[in-house]
């Protein structure tokens, strides 16, 4: 009996270690075929500079940014490498916005993802 009991948590394990590299695997071709697909400003201060105003923008406007703001700063976030600012101002910017489209709630996802958030990724 104890033999089967041991047979059957190692087999549990194995099959939890296993759904684990999965979600890894997976997580990041999301996270690369995302950054890939983006066609914004390189990085360099020109483009730092305007995913600053646009960040300043949507921080300082409230309600009055658009989802357009949200979802092109998102964007230059993950051009730029810098999700966690994004992430930062989106927090902000969903307190204030309750209708969300589904491309808004990908590519928060995503950066949730890039940020190494994966609790929120779940919860997006």
């Amino acid at each position: 009996m104890k033999k089967r009991t041991f047979m059957i948590w190692m087999l549990a394990g194995r099959l939890m270690a296993g759904c684990l590299a999965w979600a890894a695997v997976t997580a990041a071709q999301t996270a690369t075929s995302a950054v890939t697909r983006v066609a914004q400003p390189s990085p360099g201060e020109a483009g730092d500079k305007a995913f600053d105003e646009l960040r300043t923008k949507i921080l300082q406007g409230g309600s009055t940014a658009g989802e357009q703001d949200m979802l092109l700063l998102l964007r230059m976030g993950e051009r730029l490498g810098m999700p966690v600012e994004a992430s930062i101002t989106l927090r902000n910017y969903l307190m204030t916005h309750v209708r969300r489209s589904s491309e808004l709630v990908r590519l928060a996802a995503e950066n949730a993802v890039l940020c190494g958030d994966l609790k929120m990724a779940v919860g997006r």
